[in-house]
């Protein structure tokens, strides 16, 4: 499925708004377009949602088979990712802890969800306003249609080794994750819907009876807390 750290690594660029770009900070002409199209999607942000579709391609350039789903965010640090397909399963982050629901298994591992870019750079859509503090950005122009902002880790042990991030029209459509063994996730969004409105229950996870729960945080089902 997806490694939690890269799906993490989505949520950081959505919910706290851009600081001001200007044209010497991002370059000029087209140099600056990805950073301010991604400046004004954080500013306008209050949800968010799309469909995906991952796919997850190897060294050798092998691309393994498309998972397709929905996504969903809400500011402040709430999202949900519905896989669909042959294996669903139900991510969900409630604003302090990451649901993970393998349906076929009736699993569900639960952790801490974390607060600050520092702790997970996943945090880039929550906390865009720090992406100077924890990556070297470079603009890469256009290509099919997307304007390309490249983020390179500045961290001595990264989790990945780079983020391409695809904007059009002010929200994104296009989101790679490259790790340090040369595996590359690709997701590409669609039908892209800003500020519709949300229900706060799409965002609280119940963990369905009989499940098996695994975890490093506390979880309370009923008047009982495992541990």
């Amino acid at each position: 499925m997806f490694n939690v750290k890269h799906l993490l690594l989505l949520l950081s660029f959505f919910s706290v708004p851009l600081t001001a770009v200007s044209e010497s900070d991002s370059g000029s002409g087209d140099s600056g377009r990805a950073l301010l199209q991604l400046q004004a999607f954080s500013n306008n942000l209050d949800t968010f949602s799309a469909s995906f579709e991952q796919v997850i391609i190897s060294p050798n350039g092998h691309a393994g088979d498309a998972l397709e789903g929905k996504f969903s965010l809400s500011r402040p640090n709430l999202f949900r990712w519905d896989y669909a397909g042959e294996f669903p399963q139900l991510i969900i982050g409630d604003g302090t802890k990451i649901w993970i629901h393998d349906i076929e298994l009736e699993q569900v591992s639960v952790k801490a969800q974390p607060q600050t870019v520092a702790e997970s750079p996943a945090l880039l859509l929550l906390q865009p306003e720090s992406l100077d503090d924890y990556f070297v950005i470079a603009d890469l122009g256009e290509s099919e249609g997307l304007a390309l902002l490249s983020l390179t880790p500045k961290t001595e042990d990264p989790t990945f080794e780079r983020i391409l991030l695809g904007l059009s029209d002010n929200l994104p459509g296009l989101l790679v994750i490259e790790d340090g063994f040369g595996q590359r996730t690709e997701i590409r969004f669609s039908q892209q819907q800003l500020n519709q409105p949300m229900s706060p229950q799409e965002f609280i996870f119940t963990a369905p009876e009989g499940a098996d729960i695994i975890g490093d945080v506390p979880v309370v089902m009923g008047n009982q807390e495992l541990q």
